[in-house]
């Protein structure tokens, strides 16, 4: 005898997405449904479509994105380019991010990390830290943090600083990218 899906199991197969799991007990032809969610990706990558020249990020430098490159739920906005803001529910975050630098002094420094802000604009924590010495005149410096508990309106930036160099190239092309991602890992329950 087959085993086919009611009615019921197609339309919530069609209506929510997810992926049905039947387990058929033999002789009694009685079927126990299970749903099982499918992974839906929630997140967003805040990419640089061009150049920044002539930068001084001798101090700490916040880097300004001129795009999302994709964003599921509105993290990132151009009224506030700098940043990537936790919608509600979401409970936990994981984020990753690179700069790239050009036109700096070979055998200069340069770090990179993502700094937490809280809804009150009161900074948390500074995550994913790097920090180099290259003979090279660019750098390319990624950081990521690991999983981070988060609130409504949480939210994070990028920041870079070089060592001596008052007009530095922060690089924004498709060639050498400056971006920052957030992807979810929890939602609130």
């Amino acid at each position: 005898m087959a085993d086919t899906k009611t009615s019921d199991e197609t339309a919530a197969t069609a209506l929510t997405g997810a992926e049905l799991l039947r387990l058929v007990q033999s002789a009694a032809s009685v079927k126990t449904t299970a749903a099982l969610m499918a992974h839906q990706f929630r997140g967003a990558r805040a990419r640089m479509t061009s150049d920044d020249t002539a930068q001084n990020v001798t101090t700490v430098g916040t880097i300004s994105f001129d795009a999302a490159q994709f964003d599921t739920d509105s993290f990132w906005a151009g009224g506030a380019p700098t940043r990537l803001t936790v919608p509600a529910n979401v409970a936990y975050v994981e984020l990753w991010a690179q700069v790239f630098i050009s036109s700096s002094t070979a055998s200069t420094y340069a770090s990179a990390y993502i700094v937490h802000f809280n809804s009150a604009d009161v900074q948390q924590r500074a995550v994913g830290f790097r920090h180099f010495d290259s003979g090279a005149t660019s750098h390319c410096v990624t950081v990521a943090t690991g999983p981070l508990a988060v609130s409504s309106g949480d939210y994070f930036t990028l920041v870079i600083l070089e060592e001596s160099d008052n007009s530095v190239t922060i690089e924004g092309n498709d060639t050498f990218e400056t971006f920052m991602t957030i992807r979810v890992l929890g939602m609130t329950p």
